[in-house]
């Protein structure tokens, strides 16, 4: 151990846990997560950009933490092609929750590379929980947004809703999915795996409250979502470029429309469900009667 500080080794052996764990505590953890989080504290993630180096240890822990899935798939390694952005994966999909992404600005006439992770932003009032028909997707009193595999029905509403293009709908599996914020982790006291991986500190993983006031004291550009639907996000960026060239630039929304217009996609589906119901039913005594009048 000689020449390894303790965080360094602190760190090794927490991306080793990562892949220990990986494929059991998640699915098991899954029923307990939904009922009861072990705080009530609204919880956050810091990503400062100028921490970042883009070494992508952040998503290879989350997909290593979070394969197999609880419903029992593999985040799949992904054939894809350079982009002139040079990130890759080029986006999130069903079995890419977590992105880093490359970035080229112009700073005092200098070009600059900044990296930075793109996730679930796990919002304050998430457009995608208001829409669920069926209660797939939750959150829980610490802001984590879950999601029960066993209530989706594929019906997609959250992908339309969510303002930032988090959720992805995987056409194998039926279902949507995106980054959970390791709850099974946070939930035994442990840091989220993209948090416990990361060489540089570039993601902070902690109470909301606290670092919502270390970001507007460190004289840096921040960024949490506030003029998008969703009323805020749990995960804060800061930059000490303009964020205008990175980020979604907000854009304020009526929230007394935003909120009808959630609540009607909401009541359409449960239309919906009740009109396939009834089609069934219809078509279970269509289809007795029928025999019925065969055997007489």
């Amino acid at each position: 151990m000689e020449g390894v500080s303790r965080r360094e080794f602190m760190k090794k052996a927490g991306l080793i846990g990562v892949v220990g764990v990986a494929g059991t505590t998640l699915a098991q953890h899954l029923p307990k997560a939904l009922a009861q989080p072990l705080s009530r504290k609204p919880k956050g993630l810091l990503i400062d950009v100028d921490r970042c180096i883009g070494c992508k240890a952040c998503q290879v822990a989350c997909k290593s933490h979070n394969s197999p899935l609880p419903w029992g798939r593999p985040l799949k390694p992904e054939h894809t092609e350079l982009t002139d952005t040079l990130t890759n994966p080029p986006s999130l999909s069903p079995h890419t929750w977590s992105v880093v992404r490359f970035r080229e600005v112009i700073e005092n006439g200098e070009v600059k590379w900044l990296f930075y992770q793109w996730r679930c932003m796990h919002c304050s009032n998430p457009a995608c929980v208001t829409v669920c028909p069926t209660g797939a997707l939750k959150k829980r009193p610490d802001g984590l947004v879950v999601y029960d595999p066993d209530k989706c029905i594929g019906c997609r509403y959250c992908e339309s809703a969510c303002p930032f293009g988090i959720m992805q709908y995987d056409n194998e599996s039926k279902r949507v999915s995106k980054c959970l914020m390791c709850f099974d982790r946070v939930d035994r006291g442990a840091l989220p795996a993209c948090v416990e991986a990361c060489p540089t500190e570039a993601l902070k993983f902690g109470e909301l409250s606290e670092l919502l006031a270390e970001a507007k004291n460190s004289g840096k550009h921040m960024w949490r979502g506030e003029g998008f639907v969703g009323g805020g996000t749990s995960v804060i960026y800061l930059t000490s470029v303009p964020l205008k060239p990175i980020l979604p630039e907000e854009k304020p929304v009526s929230s007394t429309l935003m909120t009808r217009g959630r609540e009607i996609v909401r009541d359409l589906g449960y239309i919906g469900i009740a009109l396939v119901t009834a089609t069934s039913i219809a078509m279970i005594v269509s289809n007795w009667a029928s025999r019925r009048e065969v055997k007489e």
